[in-house]
């Protein structure tokens, strides 16, 4: 016959692993077992696309507004000294930044419309537009208009002039 600190061993021990199983079964009755419970998604709720952190979000306004910056501190310079080349690559970048950094900001806050239509605009003379709708179109399962946006970009000649036939240009 077990004595009494065996049986309150057992008992204890039985408790705490029934503690320990209900912890870890979730709200449907099924074990979570090694697996970490993913936040949920922030949705954009006017229109319905997952929105970014609050310190992402910050962190896109702030290199929006350094942008801004940039170029209006910059506007002044007529490109005296630079060559051709160089001037087709200041041309795209400034035509370019701020869309890029408007269209970052827009699509962490969840206006992935307006993020597609600025990247859009970009997309000829600049690679980053390009990916970043190649991205944006995978995750609305829009295969097709991922593929023709890249395409579109290789084939673009302004882009083919400022990086030169390379592929892994970006600002």
């Amino acid at each position: 016959m077990p004595s009494m600190t065996t049986k309150l061993k057992r008992r204890i021990n039985v408790q705490s692993i029934w503690l320990l199983a209900k912890r870890l079964m979730s709200e449907e009755g099924t074990l979570k077992l090694g697996k970490k419970v993913a936040k949920p998604k922030r949705i954009n709720s006017k229109t319905g696309y997952p929105m970014s952190t609050d310190k992402q979000i910050k962190n896109a306004t702030e290199q929006l507004k350094l942008t801004r910056k940039f170029l209006k501190n910059n506007q002044t310079n007529p490109y005296k000294s630079r060559n051709s080349q160089e001037k087709i690559e200041d041309w795209c970048w400034n035509n370019s930044a701020e869309k890029m950094d408007n269209a970052d900001l827009e699509y962490k806050k969840g206006e992935w419309d307006k993020a597609e239509k600025l990247w859009l605009a970009c997309v000829a003379i600049n690679y980053r537009a390009a990916n970043r709708l190649r991205i944006m179109y995978q995750k609305e399962h829009r295969f097709n208009d991922a593929v023709q946006i890249i395409n579109f970009a290789i084939d673009s000649p302004v882009l083919r002039k400022v990086n030169n036939g390379l592929l892994c240009y970006g600002f």
